[in-house]
């Protein structure tokens, strides 16, 4: 009974309040969201676009992007960033940073591999005069690695293609990390090469992969 009574009693103090809001505030039939959003747009100042063409055109390059990458929002925010550069990696062979080499050793590195696919004794000159053994155990380990395996149309080929890791500089030698494709396969190869001649002293296969 208790509970009624005070639901009774309540009613007329929320009619009062009702009364009380309904008098203080006014409703304007008249005014809308809309309304009020344009009246707010009409009277606000705004100012001239600053790049009318920016959402309209195709982006085809970037300066700080190389062109065989495909550009992206991702790409274009690292890109317009102040962090450093950033290259890829490959699990078991490191970063493809290559701008510790000189223009000269990449050329050498380039040289001697472009030879070894087709014909490895050809790279011989390349070698220094005392290394040349390297070349020939370098040469028959290659082969027989490589032998059996599934290869390009160009059967002539020892392997299809190689990338170029980041180097690492020891005294007068230069140690360049180079991976070398077969299909599938692939051979990771150390390559000393003193910067005194730019000749290749040492050459060294750390592991076969898939």
């Amino acid at each position: 009974m208790k509970r009624v009574y005070l639901f009774i009693f309540s009613l007329p103090f929320l009619f009062s309040a009702c009364s009380k809001t309904e008098s203080v505030s006014t409703y304007n039939g008249n005014d809308t969201l809309k309304s009020v959003l344009v009246t707010k747009g009409e009277s606000a100042i705004w100012t001239g676009e600053l790049e009318p063409k920016f959402l309209t055109e195709t982006l085809e390059s970037h300066d700080k992007v190389s062109k065989g990458i495909n550009l992206s929002t991702e790409v274009l925010n690292v890109a317009d960033s102040n962090s450093e550069k950033i290259y890829p990696q490959l699990k078991d062979f490191g970063s493809l940073d290559t701008e510790s080499l000189s223009v000269s050793t990449q050329n050498v590195i380039k040289e001697f591999f472009n030879a070894v696919s087709t014909d490895i004794f050809s790279a011989e000159n390349l070698m220094k005069n005392d290394s040349v053994f390297s070349l020939v155990f370098f040469a028959d380990d290659l082969e027989k690695g490589f032998t059996g395996k599934k290869q390009s149309d160009d059967e002539t080929k020892l392997f299809t293609s190689y990338l170029i890791g980041n180097s690492f500089l020891s005294g007068s030698e230069v140690q360049v990390p180079v991976r070398l494709y077969n299909g599938k396969q692939y051979a990771d190869i150390t390559v000393f090469i003193d910067e005194n001649d730019n000749k290749i002293s040492q050459l060294k296969i750390d592991r076969w992969g898939k």
